[in-house]
């Protein structure tokens, strides 16, 4: 759409919401706002703001009390509302007018900035309000659409301005104000999955380039499948799913790579990072960040697993990512958005909380995981992480909340012991590459300084680990070849003394089945209870079990005499069916040191499980009301549990 046209749409959608809030103000007298009014059509850089409130008054206008800029989706600046430019423009005009209160909106999200922090260095210590519309936004027409102007007036703007109206009148000013990570990450998703953003325009650009490219297609499924997805590729729904997942996926591992090099940059006296208008494809653009992302490598020492982690691959999805018609200039204007960050005033566990809450809820149930609170990991991590060089393993280790706090663990345990050496006791497994990615980012950011940088992390499915071939991952050495290559290693995964995490809950009608369409075998339920069984065969588990059970044995079979386990999980194996099992096999090999939970503190805040009182066993393995006293459960083999319900 040429700027003219749109230009003209969002005149009449200012002109639209200024007549519907006149008359909203009219019906609400206990809001300090009177009338409204909108910028005429015009040009030049000297303009007034798209969108003006003004006070309350008994005769004639008000003082004004708020401007801003407003907008549309599929528009050049309507992709952020905090977009630099934007906000630098609707500050500017604030400026000029003396207002104290300007705002930027997109149509999907409203950011109030309060102009008079007069000694905030960054804009988002002027952030004191922000509002998202729930709608995803495409082009300039779709705010026509009459499911979405129905939601603009009848719920979003209603929101907004009774939350501008108590900001204004001092009854909640000061309490929005958001911690320098918490804007980064609302900086981060606007520009990845808002209008015209990178997310958006590769899921456009997969859709389509599947249905003209059959090589392209068959090319997109292997990736999906080396991904370890399930999925029909016959099921629109099921390949839409697929599809959206895997733009996620891909969009999220090239921004970690991106904000990791930023986060290093000036430490190290790096280039900036910019995408010049030369390159102006998916192989030039790609090139480019290649080049600064191997500068960064030689840099620092290493960061390889960081800023490579897709290099077997031949950089593919990072390629597909940089795809389509508007990638390039999309992951221009994010790389831009992120240069305005101050990543030396982000504490390093700062940094790594950004990259894990770029993944959202709804991503997140997606993968059956759930990020864990801080409390709750280090309680878990004191129990089984009694020593310094504990050997700890996470199976399902997410974006490394566990490993994280154990790496801190081990260090206050020891305080001489090294960055390396804390790196070279601590494993993690996932199977998905977003979570894998994040948590080999987190981990290396404990120490940015520190050479030879390589958590032990394995991408892959962890009922895929075997006793018979330990092969965990492949790192690589400080050594390199004769050509210059960096050697490499294969870890294998040694005795353990903690394993600890929480693994992923999916309810067992859920987990896939052999013969289900396009399901990976070792993913069903079948391969996995077998897994279980080659690992203890004395364990018989019903068909009935939740995915979490079956990592109780996969795991402890690599525990040694002597070690401690700890997951936190739903409280249902305590008191169904299929727990039965489970609590029989607990008591045979291991000493049951505690079961804890809390009705009060919502562990897994995005996940609910069931509710209602529990009754903790009280039977050792051998039958005795008091475990404690019992001469034959003797075994150093401690089992610490660890479970909640809401």
């Amino acid at each position: 759409m040429p700027p003219k046209d749109y230009r003209k749409h969002e005149v009449n959608f200012c002109s639209s919401v200024s007549k519907w809030a006149d008359k909203w103000f009219d019906l609400h007298s206990d809001l300090p706002f009177g009338s409204s009014e909108i910028e005429e059509f015009s040009r030049g850089s000297a303009k007034r703001s798209d969108l003006r409130i003004y006070g309350r008054s008994e005769q004639g206008r008000g003082k004004l009390l708020i401007s801003g800029e407003v907008k549309l989706p599929g528009t050049p600046l309507g992709r952020s509302p905090f977009d630099p430019a934007l906000m630098q423009d609707a500050f500017d005009k604030a400026t000029r007018e003396n207002c104290q209160y300007f705002f930027t909106w997109n149509v999907e999200e409203w950011a109030l900035f309060d102009r008079s922090k007069w000694d905030a260095p960054t804009m988002h210590e002027r952030l004191v309000g922000h509002w998202k519309l729930g709608l995803k936004l495409n082009s300039p027409t779709d705010i026509s659409l009459a499911n979405i102007h129905t939601k603009i007036f009848s719920d979003f703007l209603p929101q907004v301005f009774t939350g501008i109206g108590e900001i204004v009148r001092g009854k909640t000013k000061g309490d929005f104000s958001l911690a320098p990570s918490d804007f980064y990450i609302a900086v981060l998703e606007s520009h990845l999955t808002g209008p015209l953003g990178p997310v958006r325009e590769l899921q456009d650009y997969l859709l389509v380039k599947c249905e003209q490219d059959k090589a392209f297609d068959s090319r997109l499924r292997q990736w999906m499948v080396d991904q370890q997805w399930n999925f029909d590729r016959t099921d629109i729904d099921s390949w839409r799913g697929a599809v959206d997942r895997a733009a996620h996926s891909m969009v999220y591992v090239l921004s970690n790579r991106i904000l990791f090099y930023q986060a290093v940059r000036r430490r190290n006296y790096l280039p900036e990072l910019a995408i010049p208008k030369s390159a102006n494809n998916a192989n030039a653009a790609l090139k480019v960040l290649k080049r600064r992302f191997q500068e960064a490598v030689e840099a620092t020492g290493d960061y390889e697993p960081v800023f490579f982690p897709d290099e077997s691959q031949g950089e593919w999805a990072a390629l597909t990512a940089l795809s389509g018609a508007n990638a390039v200039e999309a992951w221009r204007k994010f790389i831009e958005a992120v240069e305005k960050f101050q990543f030396k005033e982000i504490p390093t566990d700062v940094l790594g909380g950004v990259f894990q809450k770029l993944i959202s809820p709804e991503e997140r149930h997606k993968f059956g995981q759930h990020y864990t609170d801080e409390n709750i990991v280090d309680v878990i991590n004191a129990f089984c992480i009694r020593k310094s060089n504990s050997v700890t393993l996470d199976p399902a280790c997410g974006s490394g909340s566990f490993l994280v706090r154990a790496y801190y663990r081990k260090c206050q345990l020891d305080t001489m012991l090294t960055h390396e050496e804390a790196l070279e006791q601590l494993y993690g497994c996932d199977i998905n590459p977003f979570p894998a990615h994040l948590a080999t980012l987190n981990l290396a950011a404990r120490n940015i300084s520190g050479r030879e940088n390589y958590p032990r992390m394995a991408r892959k499915n962890f009922f895929l680990v075997r006793k018979d071939s330990r092969e965990f991952c492949i790192l690589p050495k400080a050594t390199r070849t004769a050509s210059g290559e960096r050697e490499r290693e294969v870890i294998e995964l040694p005795e353990l003394d903690a394993i600890v995490g929480n693994p992923p809950y999916v309810r067992q009608e859920l987990v896939p089945r052999r013969g289900e369409t396009g399901v990976i075998d070792d993913q069903t339920k079948e391969y996995i209870a077998h897994a279980a069984q080659l690992a203890f065969p004395q364990l018989k588990l019903t068909g009935q079990s939740d995915l979490h059970v079956y990592f109780w044995p996969v795991a402890t079979q690599f525990l040694r005499e002597g070690g401690w386990f700890g997951f936190l999980t739903s409280s249902s194996w305590l008191d169904v069916r299929y727990g039965f099992a489970l609590q029989h096999w607990v008591l045979q090999n291991f000493r049951l040191v505690a079961v804890i939970e809390s009705i009060d503190e919502p562990w897994f805040e995005d996940a609910r499980v069931k509710n209602g009182g529990y009754h903790p066993p009280t039977l050792c393995r051998c039958g005795q009301a008091r475990p404690e006293s019992c001469s034959l459960c003797s075994s150093e083999t401690a089992l610490s549990l660890y479970s909640w319900r809401a």
